[in-house]
């Protein structure tokens, strides 16, 4: 399996330190190391890499960044070779190994606020390219300031309703794609991923070496 994420040093959008995610990637790629599995990070031309390997995708806005990475997500998907990718954020780590796909994807449900499909983390295999490229449509006609943040919520609560807004875990198909909804919960705050969010990312120096 690849972990895949993007990052670029575009567009702060809140305080980190000086160097803070390059830090938080070289802990990334140790915890793929620990479970066997290869870090792989997207970004704009001329971005210090972050990755075992480093992608560079040109004709990016640095605004945009929600609507860069799913940009990136869905061409790196596109032209993957066969395999199980983990698409997730610099600042995700993997705590525990958590149950192999069945589906062409799996996307995180959360219960209790909208949006009730997660942007933050799926597991994805080539097939899954079209619900990829789906998402990233839904973002095209957005403003600059949704592209930059927060669009890509809206994005993933469309995709939510046109699967009949379901309220319990399932498979459902979508864009010709098998999609299985697994909790949110174990996947932002363990027992198989935390993600820190927000402020509380600084925490994460604690953890980095």
């Amino acid at each position: 399996m690849k972990v895949v994420f993007y990052h670029a040093d575009a567009t702060p959008l809140w305080d980190a330190p000086p160097g803070f995610y390059q830090r938080v990637a070289a802990q990334l790629r140790e915890n793929c190391r620990v479970y066997g599995f290869k870090s792989v990070h997207l970004t704009m031309p001329g971005h210090v890499p972050m990755g075992e390997e480093t992608i560079e995708f040109p004709g990016l806005d640095p605004r945009h960044v929600v609507y860069n990475r799913e940009v990136c997500f869905a061409r790196y998907l596109r032209d993957a070779p066969p395999g199980d990718y983990l698409f997730s954020e610099p600042d995700a780590i993997i705590m525990a190994p958590f149950p192999k796909l069945k589906t062409d994807c799996a996307m995180l449900y959360r219960d209790f606020s909208g949006p009730h499909l997660s942007p933050c983390l799926r597991l994805a295999r080539p097939a899954a390219a079209p619900l990829f490229e789906s998402i990233r449509a839904r973002m095209e006609g957005m403003s600059d300031e949704l592209k930059c943040w927060h669009g890509d919520s809206l994005a993933f609560q469309s995709l939510w309703e046109e699967l009949g807004a379901p309220v319990q875990l399932g498979k459902f198909v979508r864009e010709g794609v098998s999609i299985e909804l697994r909790r949110w919960q174990h996947y932002t705050k363990g027992p198989f991923v935390v993600h820190w969010k927000g402020a509380k990312k600084i925490a994460m120096l604690d953890r980095v070496p």
